[in-house]
């Protein structure tokens, strides 16, 4: 979260799979801090966006339960029905105010998603933003018992930095809401390859470097323009995945993939070598692994 002395805030998510390297090892940003502590976190992000972080929250899940059950639940939006054993969350497209549990889901959910992580960042930017917007509204401020309840269910899941006060965590808190409002920036961070393949890490995220430093410049200066964006898949987004042709996660590929090229989806085929098909009315990808060739 960026809050620069003139312009609008911003949110902006950091891909969970982000490729980065300490010392002679790569690994994903999601292992940093359980490998390397909390400052080598804050010294990968700092190095990513150019910009110095003063200070650090870090909010539990179930912490996110509590303090949304405090606030009597949010609105929360999604144009699709879903129904994910995985993260429990069963959905149907629209927009429903939900408990605590339910945002927690809301969340987590990915494997039902065609964004895949990408797309569980926007929502989980979606449910900081409900927090902030309804904890900063005149029903919640002047209802003193909620109030209250909001106050010790953050402050019981909440975790922030030594140098964080009272009033460091109201500027936070409000820095969210106009991130998340119509003024505000929300985003992820650019990126070059969502499926790069390196040994012993796997598939990760290939961060755009120079894009991202001139990102944070444009938020640390304000210059940059309000609203939100999600960066499209590139052209090599796709075949760095091995999936069956016959898989739900296949058709939602080739799916995205047909939709971006403007093309019509043909039926699953025989894999063959690995192989797509192709004839006069439609194109399917070739679905590969990067040391793999169509």
């Amino acid at each position: 979260m960026t809050k620069p002395k003139h312009g609008p805030c911003s949110l902006i998510s950091v891909p969970r799979d982000s490729l980065v390297q300490v010392g002679d090892q790569m690994l994903k940003i999601n292992a940093v801090m359980q490998v390397f502590g909390k400052k080598e976190l804050v010294t990968q992000v700092e190095s990513i966006t150019g910009q110095h972080i003063d200070h650090v929250a870090k909010l539990t899940f179930g912490g996110l339960t509590k303090v949304v059950d405090a606030l009597g639940g949010v609105e929360l939006c999604y144009d699709q029905d879903v129904d994910d054993e995985k993260s429990e969350l069963h959905w149907k497209s629209g927009c429903h105010v939900v408990d605590g549990r339910t945002a927690l889901a809301f969340s987590r959910m990915r494997y039902s998603d065609p964004r895949s992580d990408f797309g569980r960042s926007d929502r989980q930017r979606q449910v900081i933003g409900a927090i902030a917007q309804k904890a900063t509204a005149k029903s919640t401020l002047l209802n003193i018992g909620k109030l209250k309840k909001v106050g010790e269910a953050a402050l019981g899941s909440l975790t922030v930095d030594d140098k964080s006060t009272p009033w460091t965590m109201l500027q936070m808190l409000l820095a969210f809401r106009d991130a998340s409002g119509s003024n505000g920036i929300t985003g992820s961070l650019y990126w070059t390859d969502p499926g790069y393949y390196v040994d012993g890490v796997g598939s990760s995220v290939l961060l755009d470097n120079q894009k991202n430093l001139e990102l944070f410049k444009q938020l640390h200066d304000g210059d940059h323009a309000p609203g939100q964006w999600a960066q499209p898949p590139n052209n090599n987004s796709y075949p760095h995945t091995r999936v069956a042709l016959d898989s739900p996660r296949y058709r939602r590929i080739v799916d995205a993939w047909a939709l971006k090229h403007h093309i019509g989806r043909c039926a699953p085929q025989s894999a063959g070598n690995g192989g797509g098909t192709r004839d006069t009315s439609c194109v399917q990808p070739c679905l590969l692994s990067p040391r793999s060739s169509c």
